[in-house]
């Protein structure tokens, strides 16, 4: 929910807190936020691999996000400049989430796991893009990132609720 407002509402939200200089930090916003996603679904199979005494994927997976940013970095940045080496930032924490959820099959984890884990991140996707392209429709930044901000929180209402309800209940069950 949080990931997918930042995404939605990233350009609008640094016009309205920062002066104009720093405009152009607001598609940063975005994009870190997204590469944020993918490092929170990684620090989950990080802790699950940490659980089954398996230290060895957290630090692979980590090297996979080093490597892929010495290689990434310079390459994205000769091609697209400071926005290209921001790219590469994002980037690695999706290469770094793919080898954890390489490492959770090979240790034999449901592939359910991963398989959720995408659910949730064609959820965060949407509901982000959704968001967004609500607030577009106005010229106010502020307006912007308040329908941007409500849209998206109408949108993942109902997944808040039902987990919020399960966890009152004694116990969350996988979505």
């Amino acid at each position: 929910f949080a990931v997918a407002g930042l995404v939605a509402t990233g350009p609008a939200l640094v016009d309205v807190l920062y002066p104009e200089r720093f405009v152009a930090a607001g598609w940063m916003l975005q994009l870190l936020a997204a590469g944020a996603w993918f490092q929170i679904l990684e620090v989950t199979n990080g802790s699950a691999m940490l659980a089954l005494g398996q230290p060895r994927w957290v630090a692979l997976a980590m090297a996979a996000k080093v490597l892929a940013m010495a290689i990434l970095i310079p390459l994205l940045a000769w091609h697209w400049g400071f926005g290209g080496a921001v790219a590469a930032v994002a980037a690695a924490e999706v290469v770094r989430y793919a080898a954890s959820a390489y490492g959770m099959t090979r240790l034999g984890i449901d592939l359910r796991v991963v398989g959720g884990d995408c659910v949730l991140t064609i959820a965060v996707a949407a509901s982000a893009g959704v968001g967004y392209l609500a607030g577009q429709a106005f010229d106010l930044p502020v307006v912007q990132v308040i329908v941007s901000g409500l849209v998206t929180t109408v949108l993942w209402t109902p997944l808040v609720l039902r987990t919020v309800n399960q966890w009152r209940r004694g116990g969350l069950r996988a979505i």
